[in-house]
C-alpha cells in the first residue's frame, strides 16, 4: 500500500507545482483553442489538490492498519468519489479563463512527452500492484509462553498458550468476507467474518485449505501455512505446548 501511496505523493507533487498539464487528462490531448480557456496553474492546482486528498485517505489504512475503524473503509469510496466530483466542478468554473488566453500564449504538449511519463507512471503503478499481490509470508514462532505471529502486510500478533480454549484443524473453511485487513493472490490476514465463526482474525495462505482454528480469551484465531503437511505439523506442536487434547 505503501508503494501505492508514494505513488499518488509524486503525482500530486508534479501537478501542484503548475506544470503537471501534460499528465491531466483531456487536458494534454485537447486542441490549442481549447487548452486556452483554461488556466493550466490552476489546473494544475485544483488537480494536485485533489490528488493530495486521494493519497492522504489512502494511506489512512496503511497508517492505522488493523486500528482503522472498519466504518471508514466505507467512507472511504464515497471520499474519493465527492474528491473527483469537487475538482471536475472547480476544473470547470475557477479554473476557466473569462477570456480565453490568445493561441500564441498557449504551449505545445510535448505528446511523446505524454505519453511516456504516462506509461511510466502505469508501469510502476500495476508493478507495485502485482508486487505487493504475489509476495509476502506469515511466520510462526512457537515460544515458551506463547506463539509469535509475524505477518508481512499486517500487524503481528502474539497468543499466550494460556489464552487457547480449544483447537482444532479443519479443511476447507469458507473464509467469508473481510471487514478490515490485506487480502492478496498469496495471503489473507486481518479481521473476516462468516456464517461459521462470526467475527475472527485470520493468517492465511490461500493456497492451502486446511486450517488450525483456535479459540482464545480473545476470540477466534485462524491460521495455515503453506500447505497442508506443515500446517498439520504446526497444529502438533501447538497441541503439545497447550497440553489440549484434539
Amino acid at each position: 500500500m505503501w508503494i501505492v501511496v508514494a505513488l499518488f505523493s509524486l503525482l500530486t507533487i508534479v501537478l501542484f507545482s503548475g506544470k503537471g498539464g501534460f499528465l491531466i487528462a483531456g487536458y494534454n490531448t485537447a486542441s490549442k483553442e481549447e487548452r486556452a480557456k483554461y488556466n493550466e496553474k490552476k489546473l494544475g492546482y485544483v488537480m494536485g489538490s485533489g490528488m493530495g486528498v486521494i493519497t492522504i485517505i489512502l494511506a489512512i489504512p496503511a497508517i492505522f492498519k488493523e486500528n482503522t475503524p472498519r466504518i471508514l473503509y466505507w467512507l472511504m469510496p464515497i471520499a474519493i468519489i465527492a474528491v473527483t466530483v469537487v475538482i471536475m466542478i472547480l476544473s470547470n468554473t475557477i479554473c476557466k479563463e473569462k477570456i480565453p488566453r490568445p493561441i500564441e500564449e498557449v504551449k505545445d504538449i510535448n505528446t511523446g512527452k505524454t505519453i511516456k511519463y504516462t506509461l511510466i507512471f502505469l508501469v510502476i503503478l500495476f508493478a507495485s500492484i502485482g508486487f505487493l499481490l504475489t509476495t509476502g509470508d506469515i511466520k510462526f514462532h512457537l515460544n515458551e509462553e506463547n506463539i509469535q505471529i509475524e505477518a508481512s502486510d499486517w500487524p503481528d500478533k502474539s497468543v499466550n498458550y494460556k489464552e487457547i480454549k480449544s483447537i482444532k484443524i479443519m479443511d476447507n473453511i469458507d473464509i467469508g468476507r473481510r471487514t478490515n485487513g490485506m487480502g492478496s493472490i498469496k495471503l489473507n490476514e486481518g479481521h473476516f467474518r462468516n456464517y461459521q465463526f462470526g467475527d475472527y482474525i485470520l493468517y492465511s495462505y490461500t493456497k492451502c485449505k486446511t486450517y488450525i482454528v483456535m479459540e482464545t480469551d480473545s476470540g477466534t484465531l485462524v491460521i495455515n501455512t503453506e500447505n497442508k503437511s506443515d500446517t498439520e505439523k504446526l497444529y502438533e506442536d501447538i497441541v503439545e505446548r497447550t497440553e489440549i487434547n484434539k
